[in-house]
C-alpha cells in the first residue's frame, strides 16, 4: 500500500477512507510537504483515467494553503519512452478580494497550527494528450519548491489468453530508435550547444546538474541561457544504430522508425525535459531536449551510464513566459528530477509579455 494506506480499487471509490490514519502516520513520521498516491495497476479496457490522491502537511503560517491549488503542477513520465508531460494539477480561478473571508482575530494565535489537507485529481483530465496504451508511468506533483514522492503506475491491457501469442509479440517487438538531436546546435549563435563549455556545471555522479542566471531582464533581444550536465542510464532505444531495413519495418509500424539523428558523432540521444513553472497561473512550459551523447556506447549497452552536456536559451521557446516574476526550472529524465533553480525576470517586453 502507498501513502494513503488504501487498495487500488479504493482510488475509484474512496481514496480517503483512512483519512485519520494518514494524519496520524504523517504526524508520527514528522513528515512535511506533499505525499502522493495512486493505484499500482490501471486496466486500459476497464478504466478511462488514472486517479491520483494525496495529502499536504504544513504549518498554517508558512505553508502554501489555498495557493497550492493555484500553483501545483502534475508531471507524468512515460518510463518506456523517457518522455515527460506536465500540466497544472487543478483548474483554478482567481478569487476577487471582496469574496475572500474576513481576517480572523484568532489567526495570530493559531498561526503555527499544523494543517493536513487532502486533494484528488485525474491524470488524463489534466494531461489529455497522455497516450492511453500499455506502459509504465511515474507521476509527481510539484508546487513552488516542493515536490511529492514519485508514484509508479502500470497501464495494462486485458490479459492475453494465448501464451504463445504473448511470447511471440514480446520476442518480435521493435526496440525503437532515438529521436533526432533537438533543438539543433547553432555554432554561430553559441546555443544550443551540446559540448562542454566554460559555464557548464560539473557532471554529477548521477542525475542532472543545472546552472541558471539568477536575474534576467526580459528585453526583446534578451537571452535566458541555461546549462546542464548529466550522468544517466541510456535506454536501448536511445542508442544510435545503423539503418536496418528489416528492423525498421517493425519500428515504423509502431511509429518509431529509423531516423538520422543529425549528428554523426553522437553515440546516443538522451531526452532531458526542462520544466518551467511560475508563481503565476500559467501552464508549465515543457521543453523537451534530445541531447547527443559522445561517450562510447554500442547497441546492447542499454543501462550503461552515459554523460553529456547541454546549453540552451529558454527564450527560444515561445511557450516560456516572459512576464516579470519568479520562475523555477526543473530537469527530468528517467527517474531523475533535479531542481528547482530559480530565475527572477525583471522588466517587461515592449509588447506586454506573454
Amino acid at each position: 500500500m502507498g501513502a494513503l494506506g488504501v487498495d487500488d480499487e479504493d482510488f475509484w471509490q474512496d481514496p480517503f477512507r483512512d483519512r485519520e490514519g494518514v494524519i496520524d502516520r504523517l504526524a508520527f513520521e514528522d513528515a512535511w510537504g506533499i505525499v502522493l498516491d495512486a493505484p499500482s495497476v490501471v486496466r486500459l479496457d476497464l478504466r478511462g483515467d488514472v486517479p491520483l490522491a494525496g495529502a499536504r502537511r504544513e504549518l498554517n503560517s508558512t505553508g502554501l494553503g489555498p495557493r497550492f491549488h493555484q500553483r501545483a503542477v502534475v508531471v507524468a513520465v512515460r518510463v518506456d519512452a523517457n518522455e515527460a508531460l506536465a500540466a497544472r494539477a487543478f483548474r483554478w480561478k482567481p478569487i476577487a478580494r471582496a469574496q475572500l473571508p474576513p481576517a480572523d482575530d484568532d489567526d495570530e494565535v493559531y498561526g503555527d497550527a499544523v494543517v493536513t489537507d487532502f486533494f484528488a485529481l485525474a491524470l488524463r483530465d489534466r494531461i489529455p494528450e497522455l497516450p492511453w496504451r500499455e506502459g509504465a508511468l511515474r507521476v509527481i506533483v510539484l508546487a513552488d519548491d516542493e515536490r511529492s514522492n514519485a508514484v509508479d503506475v502500470r497501464l495494462e491491457g486485458p490479459p492475453e489468453p494465448d501464451v504463445a501469442v504473448r511470447e511471440f509479440v514480446a520476442r518480435n517487438r521493435a526496440v525503437g530508435y532515438p529521436r533526432a538531436v533537438n533543438p539543433a546546435p547553432d555554432a554561430r549563435a553559441g546555443v544550443p550547444s551540446y559540448r562542454l563549455r566554460a559555464d557548464s556545471p560539473p557532471v554529477p555522479a548521477y542525475g542532472v546538474a543545472l546552472t541558471v542566471p539568477e536575474r534576467v531582464e526580459a528585453a526583446p533581444d534578451a537571452r535566458c541561457v541555461v546549462s546542464g550536465a548529466f550522468a544517466l542510464p541510456v535506454l536501448e532505444r536511445e542508442i544510435v544504430r545503423p539503418f536496418d531495413a528489416h528492423e525498421d519495418r517493425f519500428g515504423a509500424l509502431a511509429k518509431a522508425g529509423w531516423v538520422d539523428v543529425g549528428d554523426r558523432d553522437a553515440r546516443a540521444v538522451v531526452p532531458v525535459t526542462l520544466l518551467v513553472t511560475s508563481e503565476r497561473v500559467d501552464e508549465p512550459a515543457v521543453l523537451r531536449l534530445d541531447v547527443p551523447v559522445y561517450d562510447p556506447v554500442a547497441p546492447g549497452d542499454g543501462g550503461t551510464t552515459v554523460r553529456g552536456h547541454f546549453t540552451v536559451d529558454l527564450f527560444a521557446w515561445p511557450d516560456v513566459p516572459r512576464a516579470p516574476g519568479r520562475y523555477r526550472v526543473w530537469a527530468l529524465s528517467g527517474d531523475v528530477l533535479a531542481g528547482p533553480r530559480v530565475i527572477e525576470l525583471t522588466g517587461a517586453l515592449s509588447d506586454g509579455g506573454a
